[in-house]
């Protein structure tokens, strides 16, 4: 379409959701529990590290940054699956997190694997 007929405008902090990249350390990653996931994946929010965080997330958008940056952990559960999960494939790993503003925040979060990659990524519950 030409560009005179019709330009798309979007924010500049649009996040899209594409296919997962295979990590150079993706062995890593895919030899993770749903639990060690989890843990993985907080622990990184708390600290900042966006680039572990990213590799959890499918994308990793602004708003959970600013969700979770600085979070604490409380605790990570062992993982259960549910009717959902046999549609979904997903994991649930409950959790228990203090978030930045003293918030406590006790959900259960849904993990699923990536067919390309096995790597885990959140796919609900923060």
């Amino acid at each position: 379409m030409n560009s005179e007929v019709f330009e798309l405008q979007l924010p500049a902090d649009v996040s899209w959701a594409g296919e997962m990249q295979v990590l150079p350390d993706n062995e890593k990653y895919a030899a993770m529990t749903s639990e060690q996931a989890a843990r993985a994946m907080f622990e990184a929010c708390g600290s900042n590290d966006w680039t572990e965080a990213a590799k959890f997330f499918n994308p990793l958008t602004a708003e959970v940054k600013r969700y979770l940056g600085g979070l604490q952990v409380v605790s990570v559960g062992t993982h259960f699956t549910s009717a959902i999960s046999l549609v979904s494939g997903a994991e649930f790993v409950p959790y228990e997190i203090k978030l930045k503003d003293g918030e406590i925040r006790k959900f259960n979060l849904a993990l699923k694997r990536d067919k390309r990659t096995q790597r885990w990524y959140v796919d609900g519950g923060i």
